[in-house]
């Protein structure tokens, strides 16, 4: 989990750090092929609704439900959060194969439908919980606003080395990087 927690931060600085920075939109399970040797190897696949920040975002944008941000599915602007709720979506399911409530239910719904993941994992580690809940926020304002907050709030305990490369092409290949 270590290596696929540090693999995901790293996609998400490398495709956030250009200029303008750019959002996956569709951070989901299917999109991310990995190895099962160690070091993992992560490729991220499908930027087909990829965009940059700041771009008009047609309307109705296509999304992955449990996985698209609630302002992915109401066509509003997009932000680097939108990214991290995929994020934490894509960690909950990781861990409990429960993929979460869709955004457009849990914004209709009265009651909120999404359940705490220490409600279903408790014997999870306290700030890996606390991120994946925060990531998973429906407004983003709550969300972190990068990914040093969110290493912040995993405190420094997920670091290992990783292989990884973001398709297509190898331009952005790193081997044997720290986060």
């Amino acid at each position: 989990m270590v290596e696929l927690i540090n693999g995901l931060l790293f996609i998400l600085e490398n495709l956030h750090s250009h200029d303008p920075p750019i959002l996956h939109c569709d951070f989901n399970p299917k999109n991310i092929i990995h190895s099962s040797m160690s070091p993992l190897n992560l490729t991220i696949i499908d930027f087909g609704i990829a965009r940059f920040l700041g771009e008009i975002i047609p309307q109705p944008m296509a999304y992955t439900p449990g996985f698209a941000a609630p302002e992915q599915i109401f066509s509003e602007k997009l932000f680097l959060q939108s990214d991290y709720y995929s994020f934490g979506a894509f960690i909950y399911y990781t861990i409990t194969g429960i993929i979460p409530p869709n955004s457009e239910d849990r914004h209709k719904l009265i009651k909120d439908p999404f359940v705490n993941i220490e409600s279903l994992v408790p014997d999870i580690d306290k700030n890996l919980a606390v991120l994946i809940n925060t990531c998973l926020k429906m407004d983003y304002n709550q969300r972190p606003k990068s990914i040093n907050e969110i290493k912040k709030i995993l405190q420094g305990k997920f670091k290992s080395t990783y292989i990884i490369t973001i398709a297509p092409g190898n331009k952005h290949k790193k081997n044997k990087e720290e986060l």
